[in-house]
């Protein structure tokens, strides 16, 4: 069996890789959720400050949220990519 030496991916590597994944649905989410309620704040005829004050809130909540629960799963995954990697070298 051959047996490699030098990891394909580095752990720093795969450590920006894991903040990566965690930062994308918040960012993501917060950037539709902002474009969205721009145009149905305006629509509704709400003044700007009302609208971008009440966005950023809402944005916030939101995106504490969506950190704390992709912090979760991605932890759990890499927990069980890492149990599976030393069962495998073992």
């Amino acid at each position: 069996m051959l047996q490699m030496n030098h990891s394909i991916i580095t752990r720093r590597r795969l450590l920006m890789l894991k903040w990566l994944i965690i930062f994308t649905p918040p960012v993501t989410v917060i950037m539709g959720h902002s474009v969205l309620g721009y145009l149905l704040g305006y629509s509704a005829g709400h003044s700007l400050l009302d609208v971008t004050v009440r966005r950023l809130a809402e944005n916030l909540l939101v995106a504490l949220l969506l950190l704390v629960l992709s912090y979760i799963f991605i932890e759990t995954l890499f927990r069980v990519i890492r149990k599976l990697q030393a069962e495998a070298l073992a």
